[in-house]
């Protein structure tokens, strides 16, 4: 009889969970999705909206777009990008001007390197440069005869005249020498602006720009001598610079390609005062290099 009791029991409570269920509509859970019931809708366990995935993308970082909208999208940056460029440079240098060197000088060969900054406008069109490198030039003389009066040289006799092993210095009153060549090198500071006539700094087709530049440069100069040692002697000069480049876009980095056409004017004193050893020169450089 308890068992009987139990059993209609159970029957009518599914009765009614059953009278629950078949009154929905069969539809209502197959209905067309909208962007807000999609953001209404919770996960299993009821922890928040559900998450829609969006595509992987590599970081800027590593793909480093390169753009001149470097203050953000809205452009209005005060100030533009700034690049790193890195340069050789090489070509003849004809002497024009000074004293003795210039006389007896041919042509020389101008070879050096270094890197520039270029801190640009928003438009990345035109650019305010500086520019830090070393140069080396060499120049052999036309002409080697005497022509040249130096007057109390320091010179260390190494001939063993005074017992093997011994060497003695000693002062030249006066010696007349001729020029074998001349080599100088230098550290060059200069500060210029570019200017883009095609393109800009981050075009993707060839850009095309133009530029000039002043500065300084000290280093040291090197005087072969016939039938004397050489001399040596700490020298300086300035010089101004225009130049026209070709800018080829390669990957990540543009490609640098062109000509500069430099003077200087050097003050050099290795032939002493009584000989005017300054000298002017005129550069046709080529000028390569990669700007990033």
């Amino acid at each position: 009889m308890k068992a009987l009791k139990i059993l209609v029991l159970s029957l009518g409570v599914l009765g009614l969970v059953g009278s629950q269920i078949w009154g929905q509509d069969p539809s209502a859970g197959y209905g067309t999705a909208t962007p807000s019931s999609i953001g209404n809708l919770n996960d299993s366990d009821n922890q928040g909206p559900t998450t829609v995935p969006t595509r992987a993308t590599l970081s800027e970082w590593i793909l480093y777009p390169r753009d001149p909208g470097c203050c953000g999208p809205t452009g209005n940056c005060k100030s533009g990008p700034i690049l790193l460029e890195t340069y050789f440079r090489t070509g003849p240098e004809f002497t024009v001007g000074g004293g003795v060197f210039n006389n007896v000088l041919e042509t020389g060969w101008n070879i050096g390197g270094g890197g520039r900054s270029l801190f640009f406008n928003p438009d990345a069109d035109q650019a305010w440069v500086i520019d830090l490198g070393v140069s080396n030039t060499h120049y052999n003389s036309n002409n080697r005869n005497p022509a040249v009066s130096l007057f109390n040289l320091p010179y260390l006799d190494r001939s063993g005249t005074f017992g093997i092993g011994v060497n003695k210095s000693l002062t030249i009153p006066a010696v007349d020498v001729g020029i074998i060549s001349l080599n100088t090198t230098f550290v060059n500071l200069s500060g210029g602006k570019e200017y883009y006539l095609r393109g800009d700094a981050f075009n993707k087709d060839n850009s095309w720009r133009i530029g000039g530049d002043i500065g300084g440069r000290y280093g040291s100069g090197k005087t072969e001598f016939v039938g004397f040692p050489n001399l040596k002697d700490t020298i300086g000069g300035v010089f101004l610079s225009l130049h026209s480049d070709l800018q080829i876009p390669f990957g990540k980095v543009n490609l640098i390609a062109g000509l500069r056409l430099e003077w200087d004017y050097i003050w050099n004193g290795v032939l002493q005062s009584q000989n005017n050893s300054d000298l002017s020169n005129i550069s046709l450089l080529y000028n390569g290099g990669i700007q990033f």
